[in-house]
């Protein structure tokens, strides 16, 4: 041992030693190939220091659910692989619309039910929005990578916009599902559209200042060139995202089970289409996707936690519009008659609304059953039956007709 420390100390207190490692060092650090152009990188600045912190919950910025989020799509674009997986569904879905818009405008013509046309609005708007939220964030997220305040506060104000338009959505089509042939009118929906906006409104004020006044640091992005590190759209933080998610997946759990309480029947007429079920139970899917993504990113720090999270939310943004499409208004686009999730009432409230509506009008109802006609000014509204003795012969109409001319021509029978 002794002639070991004998050969080794001459060689560790040489001045010599330390200057080639020096050398070399610098050497290994200028041959970089990811730093051209003789940068220097200021190491304390960019650093990720959650390992130095234990208090400071951070995950790896080269995590591959992480990485996903702000990678570009390819070498020389900053386009980014995220903003593109959510665009380009929602560009299919607003193509679809726009082929289809002839028809669909024609049998939302031939209809007095504003609950099919208020569904339809809902679905054009939250198609739009996507699409151009899109466009925006693939255009801004070079100012982004590079640190620039103003970009961030551009993409995550779009997050926001979006988020807010897909909740007020999601309440307004919860209520009017439930209770559609209730609110069958103008004024009604009115209503259920201002609630709608309002409670929206305060869940959206709260994300916004838990997102811009305490990012998550969860969110975090270290680069590994000279730019500053910039935050990503954190949702208002894990925690909150969890606490909606998991508020939003109770309700829609309470909305299935109303069926089995024989004391709600009483009290409203339930749905028993099961396509209504259906989107609900989709939606359960996709919420406690979120909440168990955000809530293994609050509770444990888990790299896999966010990618649940992003799988939810790539389902939430490119699948719900389609999934509210296809559950509400693709049965009746699909009819040559409106018979599925219609059903004639008097229109007893708002009569004064519209004086070109007459007494007859069609309503949404998601209950199966035939097409009735009903006289507003009987005490008792019965359906009318035809027998062979009142059938006139059968008239041909061209595509959808008319609810008026239904109503001025009881008897008259659509092929």
């Amino acid at each position: 041992m002794g002639d070991i420390a004998d050969e080794l100390l001459p060689t560790l207190l040489d001045p010599g030693t330390f200057s080639k490692y020096y050398e070399s060092s610098n050497y290994s650090a200028n041959t970089d190939p990811q730093l051209t152009n003789n940068e220097t990188v200021d190491s304390f600045s960019n650093f990720d220091d959650a390992f130095m912190n234990p208090n400071l919950k951070e995950i790896p910025s080269n995590h591959v659910c992480k990485k996903i989020l702000y990678i570009p799509i390819c070498q020389g674009t900053s386009v980014r692989t995220w903003d593109v997986l959510l665009f380009l569904p929602n560009l299919a879905f607003v193509i679809f619309l726009a082929i289809r818009w002839s028809s669909t405008k024609r049998k939302l013509l031939a209809t007095h039910s504003p609950v099919y046309r208020t569904f339809h609005f809902l679905v054009a708007i939250n198609a739009l929005v996507a699409l151009l939220k899109g466009l925006v964030a693939m255009s801004v997220t070079g100012a982004v990578d590079r640190g620039d305040p103003a970009a961030e506060v551009t993409d995550k104000s779009l997050w926001l916009a979006l988020q807010f338009l897909l909740m007020m959505t999601e309440i307004c089509v919860l209520v009017l599902g439930i209770a559609g042939a209730q609110l069958d009118s103008k004024r009604s929906i009115l209503r259920v559209a201002v609630l709608s906006l309002l409670i929206t409104t305060i869940f959206t004020l709260c994300q916004s200042i838990l997102e811009f006044d305490q990012p998550d640091t969860l969110f975090k992005v270290y680069q590994k060139n000279a730019a500053p590190p910039f935050m990503l759209y954190g949702f208002g933080g894990s925690l909150y995202c969890m606490v909606i998610s998991i508020t939003f997946a109770l309700v829609y759990g309470l909305v299935l089970l109303l069926p089995l309480l024989p004391c709600f029947k009483s009290i409203i007429a339930l749905p028993n289409k099961p396509s209504f079920y259906q989107y609900c139970a989709c939606l359960i899917i996709v919420h406690v996707l979120r909440a168990t993504g955000s809530g293994l990113m609050h509770f444990s720090t888990n790299p896999n936690g966010l990618c649940i999270l992003n799988f939810g939310t790539f389902l939430y943004v490119t699948a719900f519009t389609p999934l509210l499409y296809l559950a509400f208004l693709g049965p009746f686009f699909r009819t040559a008659q409106p018979t599925l999730l219609f059903s004639y009432k008097a229109q007893v409230d708002d009569v004064g609304e519209e004086n070109v509506q007459s007494s007859c009008s069609m309503q949404f109802s998601l209950t199966q059953g035939p097409i009735d006609l009903v006289e507003e000014d009987t005490e008792e509204s019965q359906p009318i039956v035809r027998t062979a003795a009142n059938v006139m012969p059968p008239v041909v109409v061209e595509g959808l007709a008319s609810p008026d001319s239904v109503c001025n021509e009881p008897s008259m029978i659509m092929k």
